[in-house]
């Protein structure tokens, strides 16, 4: 007997009766013999669906049924209003990510989780002052709002994070493209070790830098086989066109920590090499291919090969400089101008005249063609900046390659890459990951990231190093 108002917890060993217990009470199964009742009334005689709206359940794992956001939030009360499912959504932490869909609370859902790979348990935004070419602004903001996103995330999922993946923009690194060639004293079966051997006679130390990768553009035998794999091929030489990320001692010192302070072991990923291999084909990649990545404090450009760098550079524009543009010529807040830059279209035709435009209750009167003018003079920033880089990566392999375009800075520009394509003269393509819900440019940074995540917690499995190999 339990009394009314009491907390119990029902412990024992597996097959002790604690589930069967839980699927009585809601009548999930009905009993054999006896009878179980709640303020003496039998279960049995009580309406299911009125037993089981007073009853909360909690369940052991998390499920997604398949169906709407909507509906899984009002599992538990179908009459739910709007209101109250966005509420509730708010206090987990979520109703800002389900906006960010590109149908919302009617974005269909199901356990299978994203490209049959990993399934997002919680997801946490939190704002700070950004970073320029050499520091954060404010450190201790950074931290802060680290902490907080990190300690959200480890409430929603019910786990202390031990390991976190950290993305590194491309401000804090830096690729060095090599050739390095290793002999052996007579043919040999290449495998893993002799490949860890290739990467290991490039390395270097680099001042303020720390090497967190190595990867390959292509591998050459002894009889001038160039191949993408090389395991499983004889040969008494190797060489390969590598490339060295390493990352900045400053980043890595003001994130290892933060982390310490949670006690999180940090890995870090260069978090454009993992957009260009994850978003571009390997087919693509393996004739050269060119990335640029928008983002919001800076853009980064990049030609691939392989599953290497051949070269990386980062500019200082992005979505919040053109804001900036706005701003100071609309003598507008920046969060003001920021919102009218989602607004803004540069298909729009010349002479649109002045409209009205409402933020946060304040009216302001907007020339659309200075409007246009404006973004343009933005992006053209951006463009001049990229058409040195594309000039100084000049060669026959590039010359008719077109540029892919991704990243948060431009996606809802209407015109941005039309205007970026004429500017650097050059056919630009948009790409963004081939998920359903997440198949937008402003994804592709965390999708990426995760995707190479979960990769490298595969490849560092117990099963995985016993089949390739110790030291690969």
């Amino acid at each position: 007997e339990i009394p009314a108002g009491k907390t119990v917890a029902l412990v024992g060993p597996s097959g002790g009766g604690k589930t069967t217990i839980c699927h009585l009470i809601p009548r999930f199964y009905e009993i054999d013999s006896g009878k179980i009742t709640v303020d003496g009334f039998d279960l049995k005689e009580l309406d299911r669906a009125v037993l089981r709206k007073n009853i909360g359940i909690v369940q052991q794992d998390v499920f997604l049924f398949n169906g709407t956001i909507r509906e899984n939030i009002a599992y538990g009360d179908f009459n739910a209003t709007d209101d109250e499912i966005a509420e509730a959504a708010k206090k987990a932490n979520i109703h800002d990510y389900i906006l960010s869909l590109p149908d919302g609370y009617n974005t269909n859902v199901g356990e299978r989780g994203v490209n049959d790979t990993f399934v997002f348990k919680a997801n946490k935004s939190e704002e700070y002052d950004g970073y320029d070419e050499s520091a954060f602004f404010n450190e201790e903001r950074l931290s802060e709002a680290v902490i907080r996103a990190v300690s959200a995330a480890e409430q929603v999922c019910g786990e202390r994070i031990k390991d976190l993946y950290v993305g590194v923009p491309g401000a804090f690194t830096e690729v060095v493209p090599k050739e390095q060639v290793i002999g052996f004293p007579k043919k040999r079966r290449i495998g893993p070790r002799e490949i860890s051997a290739l990467y290991e006679s490039g390395k270097e130390a680099r001042s303020g830098y720390r090497a967190v990768r190595a990867t390959s553009m292509i591998y050459n035998t002894a009889d001038n086989r160039r191949v993408l794999d090389p395991i499983g091929l004889s040969s008494a030489v190797l060489s390969g066109n590598l490339s060295y990320f390493y990352c900045s001692e400053y980043f890595i010192g003001i994130m290892d920590g933060i982390f310490a302070k949670m006690n999180i072991k940090a890995h870090y990923i260069p978090a454009q090499y993992a957009m260009a291999v994850y978003l571009i084909p390997s087919e693509t990649r393996d004739e050269y291919a060119l990335l640029l990545d928008v983002g919001f404090l800076s853009s980064s450009a990049l030609v691939v090969l392989g599953n290497g760098v051949l070269a990386q550079k980062t500019f200082w524009s992005g979505k919040g400089q053109i804001a900036a543009f706005i701003m100071q010529r609309f003598s507008l807040s920046y969060d003001a101008a920021l919102s009218l830059l989602s607004k803004a279209n540069l298909y729009a035709k010349s002479n649109s005249g002045t409209v009205e435009y409402i933020f946060r209750g304040q009216a302001y009167d907007i020339d659309v063609d200075l409007l246009t003018e404006t973004v343009k003079e933005g992006l053209d920033v951006l463009c001049e900046e990229v058409s040195g880089f594309l000039e100084s990566c000049s060669g026959k392999e590039l010359e008719f390659k077109p540029l892919f375009v991704t990243g948060e800075g431009w996606a809802d520009i209407r015109g941005a890459i039309e205007h970026v394509s004429k500017r650097v003269n050059r056919v630009c393509e948009p790409i963004a990951p081939n998920l359903p819900y997440y198949n937008k440019p402003s994804m592709s940074s965390r999708i990426a990231l995760l995707d190479m995540a979960a990769e490298d917690v595969r490849k560092t499995g117990l099963i995985y190093r016993l089949f390739n190999g110790f030291g690969g």
